[in-house]
């Protein structure tokens, strides 16, 4: 539910995460699908729990926000799968035995086969599953219920629950013996440590440790089992035999994560207040050495068999990878987010996505969808483009107005190249060797030669340029701007035309198809497409599409245009007729879209889910031409029920707040409206009119529409057509 009282200012994040507006697509016999959805920047946002299995060398990451598991080839440090799970995944274990990987998450404990790293069950267990660990000898498998004070404990053949254990207060951290068959369970807020017989799942001990335990792990071989404790910032080393403490061991400030390696006797221990990790020598208890890793170390995992140390540093989102035998981080592993920009090389069916919130830019095979290398560019990268014949991949680095140059059969950056005021879009001429980049704050495009990698012209454009588009054939280049969309002769650098649109249109992503010779502009503000001619520099049609359009591309082999939209959908438009064929659902907030003629394959990053949707849209049968509304119609926009829904009003301008609120239908489903006006939430709820802020809305204003509920639920926004 919505909270019913609207205050004057919300956070921006609070209410974007609540987005979601699904409107129709029109139909058609064959439907594109999305054959694959591959996360980028090495699976996700916010890593907060890693496992080794030593006998496969793989090693799992559980990514809190993405939802979903990384799965990395500990001999080469690359990433070979991610795998969905539910929701918040926070905790992983493996059963080296069996091959399974165990994930606790918000739904329950998601179980994966290490073989096809797919999920092949779904146990429900108790309330805040947080911490999980694996006992190979028995096959069972323990998970610390944070918010019922309890252990489920599963049986790994069969994947169900069969005893529940009381213990302490706020459960969190989890590990078994497999040698003693004892199991340790630290209690956050009783600052003690529950241990269960596993042969009976009976508590037998609780044992007094520091302030505020997080983490555990056993040593199977010395019968030593470690606690971190957080606000004493020391580990507590427990007696296996006798249950008692035998010394604190001081360590860094704030220890979080705790692993064993039982062939060396090292423990490692993560610290998040001083971000490095203590390396104790589980014979003596002392620390002998210190190892500086990235921002906030929270977990660790260790696979014995290779001594290497795997810590997961949560702010900077990397995971960190530490040789046992001389403490040296070996490898970093970033794990990147935000992908914004994507292009395909269709000469090497390369996929190149930018993730913004990374500096980094993923290489994906276009024949197996695998991430095959991450490149380090500059800072927020947002735009990227290829160009096939030499084989060079460009990176428009939006906050510190530079372009990576990147050489695509090393993936290395080859150059730095300044370039105007915060970069935003860039495309390549590969029959010029020239590169284009928009740049969004001085209003120009930096022309680059790609053989000399020499800055040979800027070209002063309309007003916050944010996309670019090259048409090869007529050595054209589209840039999109608040204005409309300037027109560059590639021969001579200058605008030769600016194709105006109504400047409430707002065009944000541009793309020429060079065979039929169209351009095609996404606007923001109306949610449509205008298509433009390329030979009269004149728009010829005007489409309807689904709400707040980001970006858009063409096929030039079958004449479909993709535009990707604020509803996590992308229209598929038949470009002979100027008609929605299509519509696919995608992941959140897709930002940035390429298509690979070659192969018919689109591909859509989405910026909020850290995944690229990959779109197989084999040549269909086009769909029968629709009749467009007549003026003056209305249309029925769907709203998601228990979410805030954008939607453009489409009213006069200074239309009361209530009329916008009567448009909402059923009658009692509106919860609130909110809408962004100078850097300020205004609200207005229906039950609390003498306390809103926000009391009229013009033409084409972003109003979001807070209903109850939940899913599709019929209730509608009605709204004059365009």
């Amino acid at each position: 539910m919505f909270v019913r009282r609207v205050l004057p200012i919300v956070a921006l994040a609070a209410v974007a995460s609540a987005l979601s507006l699904l409107l129709p697509g029109s139909p058609t016999a064959a439907q594109p699908t999305v054959i694959a959805t591959i996360t980028v920047g090495w699976g996700g946002y916010e890593p907060w729990g890693v496992a080794a299995n030593p006998v496969t060398n793989r090693i799992y990451v559980a990514n809190g926000h993405s939802n979903n598991v990384s799965v990395i080839d500990g001999a080469t440090n690359t990433l070979v799968a991610a795998v969905p799970v539910g929701d918040g995944p926070g905790a992983v274990a493996a059963n080296p035995t069996t091959n399974r990987i165990y994930v606790a998450d918000f739904r329950g404990v998601s179980v994966i086969d290490g073989a096809t790293n797919t999920v092949v069950a779904t146990v429900a267990v108790g309330d805040g599953p947080w911490g999980v660990a694996a006992n190979p000898s028995t096959n069972r498998i323990y998970v610390a219920n944070h918010w019922s004070h309890s252990v489920s404990v599963m049986d790994g053949a069969t994947n169900t629950v069969m005893a529940t254990v009381p213990v302490g207060d706020r459960p969190m951290g989890m590990a078994a013996n497999p040698t003693t068959n004892r199991i340790y369970v630290t209690n956050e807020f009783s600052n003690n440590v529950s241990v269960i017989d596993g042969a009976t799942n009976t508590l037998v001990a609780t044992v007094p440790v520091g302030d505020r335990p997080i983490g555990v792990a056993a040593n199977p071989t010395t019968n030593r089992i470690y606690v971190t404790n957080e606000f004493s910032s020391s580990v507590s080393v427990i007696d296996g035999a006798t249950n008692t403490v035998l010394a604190p061991v001081p360590v860094g400030n704030g220890p979080h994560g705790v692993a064993v390696n039982p062939a060396t006797d090292r423990v490692y221990i993560a610290s998040v207040g001083t971000n490095d990790v203590s390396v104790i020598d589980g014979a003596t208890s002392t620390v002998v050495a210190t190892v500086l890793l990235g921002e906030y170390p929270d977990r660790a995992a260790v696979n014995p068999a290779t001594n290497r140390i795997y810590v997961i540093d949560d702010i900077s989102n990397t995971l960190s990878v530490i040789d046992g035998a001389t403490n040296v981080v070996v490898d970093t592993l970033p794990v990147g987010t935000g992908p914004t920009g994507v292009a395909p090389d269709a000469t090497s069916n390369r996929i190149y996505i930018a993730n913004q919130f990374s500096d980094s830019i993923s290489v994906i095979d276009g024949s197996t969808n695998a991430v095959v290398a991450i490149a380090a560019v500059g800072n927020r990268p947002w735009g990227v483009a290829a160009n096939p014949v030499t084989n060079r991949i460009y990176v428009a680095n939006n906050s510190d107005d530079s372009l990576s140059v990147i050489d695509g059969a090393t993936n290395k950056v080859v150059a730095t190249l300044p370039v105007g005021d915060m970069p935003f879009g860039v495309a390549t001429n590969p029959t010029t060797n020239r590169i284009y980049v928009a740049n969004h704050m001085s209003d120009t495009v930096t022309v680059i030669d790609g053989a000399t990698q020499g800055v040979v012209a800027t070209v002063p454009v309309g007003p916050r340029p944010d996309a670019v588009a090259v048409n090869p054939a007529t050595n054209r280049i589209y840039v999109a701007d608040f204005r409309g969309v300037s027109v560059i002769d590639g021969a001579t650098n200058t605008v030769v035309t600016t194709v105006r649109v109504p400047e409430f249109l707002q065009p944000r992503g541009v793309a020429a198809n060079p065979t039929t010779n169209r351009i095609y502009v996404a606007n923001w503000r109306t949610s449509n497409v205008s298509v433009i001619d390329g030979a009269t520099n004149t728009v010829v049609a005007t489409l309807h599409l689904g709400n707040i359009p980001y970006a858009v591309a063409a096929n030039p082999t079958t004449n479909r245009i993709y535009v990707s939209s604020a509803d996590d959908t992308v229209s598929v438009m038949d470009g002979a007729t100027n008609t929605v064929v299509a519509t696919v659902p995608v992941g959140d907030r897709p930002m940035g879209m390429a298509a690979n003629p070659t192969t018919n394959r689109i591909y859509v990053a989405n910026s909020w889910d850290d995944t690229v949707s990959v779109i197989e849209d084999p040549p269909v049968t086009p769909a029968p031409t629709l009749t467009p509304a007549p003026p003056g119609t209305t249309e029925n926009a769907p709203l998601q029920g228990g979410v805030c829904n954008p939607v453009s009003t489409t009213y006069p301008d200074n239309t009361p707040i209530a009329a916008i609120a009567g448009a909402v239908s059923p009658a009692g489903v509106l919860e609130a409206l909110w809408e962004f006006e100078a850097g300020t939430w205004l609200g207005y709820s229906p039950l609390h009119p003498e306390v809103s802020d926000l009391t009229e809305t013009d033409f084409l204003d972003v109003v979001f529409v807070c209903v109850g509920g939940s899913g599709p639920g019929g209730a509608t926004f009605t709204r004059p057509l365009v």
